[in-house]
C-alpha cells in the first residue's frame, strides 16, 4: 500500500477517521492524504455568471474554512511525519471529487467517517460516505 486517503470534513467522525488511516498508513508505510471538499451547490448556477465577485468573497472565506479542517485534523496526528502527509483541499461535490481523487492519484484505500445514516434518511439526503462506498474504484474503509 503506497497511499491512504482520509477524507474530512471537520465533524464528529473526523478524529476517528483519521487515527485509523494513521494506523493503516503506519501499518504499511504508506503516505497519508487528508482531504477536504468544499461545496457550494445553491450558488453553481450564479458562479457561472459572477464567478469573479464571489472568488473574491464568498471562495476565499470557504477555501480558508476548508484549509482550517485540514490542519485541525493534521493536527489529531502530530507525531506522524510530515513528509508522508499531504493536505488537499478541493471545490465540487464532495462524493465525485473523493472518487475522482483516489482513481486520480492511484489510492489503495479511503478510510472515511460515518454518521450511520439510516436507509430512509440516506436515500432523501445521500451520504457522501456510501456514494464512495458504492462507486470508488479504489477500497473504503468506513469508520
Amino acid at each position: 500500500m503506497k497511499i491512504v486517503l482520509v477524507p474530512v470534513d471537520g465533524g464528529d467522525c473526523t478524529v476517528s477517521a483519521v487515527h485509523k488511516a494513521r494506523e493503516m498508513a503506519d501499518f504499511s508505510q504508506a503516505r497519508l492524504v487528508i482531504l477536504n471538499v468544499y461545496d457550494m451547490p445553491a450558488m453553481r448556477t450564479y458562479l457561472d455568471f459572477e464567478r469573479s465577485f464571489v472568488e473574491s468573497n464568498v471562495l476565499k472565506e470557504m477555501r480558508a474554512h476548508s484549509r482550517k479542517i485540514l490542519e485541525t485534523a493534521r493536527a489529531v496526528i502530530p507525531d506522524f511525519d510530515d513528509y508522508r502527509v499531504k493536505l488537499v483541499s478541493l471545490e465540487g461535490d464532495p462524493a465525485t471529487e473523493i472518487i475522482n481523487y483516489a482513481d486520480e492519484n492511484e489510492v489503495d484505500l479511503i478510510v472515511m467517517g460515518s454518521y450511520g445514516m439510516g436507509t430512509l434518511r440516506r436515500l432523501i439526503l445521500g451520504s457522501v460516505a456510501h456514494k464512495v462506498l458504492v462507486n470508488a474504484n479504489s477500497p473504503v474503509l468506513i469508520i
